[in-house]
């Protein structure tokens, strides 16, 4: 299974996402109160404790590219969305 999940991982930066593209964030990660007490986050609710992950993909053919980010800011992900989705 894990080789699956890696596969899936495997992505190839020289292809350019082009036509009608879907882009989201999610967040994942464990509940906090699961955390050692030196491990937990002592502010924030919801998103804050948890890893950010945006992922866009091409509608027609299925390419998808998923990349952690720090931080869900306009400063962040605009340069993702230049560096892999073609513009005409």
């Amino acid at each position: 299974m894990l080789q699956k999940v890696r596969s899936c991982f495997a992505q190839d930066d020289s292809v350019a996402l082009e036509g009608e593209v879907e882009i989201d964030e999610a967040y994942v990660g464990g509940d906090n109160k699961w955390r050692h007490e030196w491990k937990k986050k002592k502010h924030g609710q919801g998103g804050a404790n948890k890893s950010a992950i945006f992922g866009m993909i091409q509608r027609d053919n299925g390419h998808v590219v998923a990349i952690h980010v720090p931080n869900t800011t306009r400063d962040t992900i605009i340069p993702i969305i230049n560096q892999f989705v073609e513009v005409k």
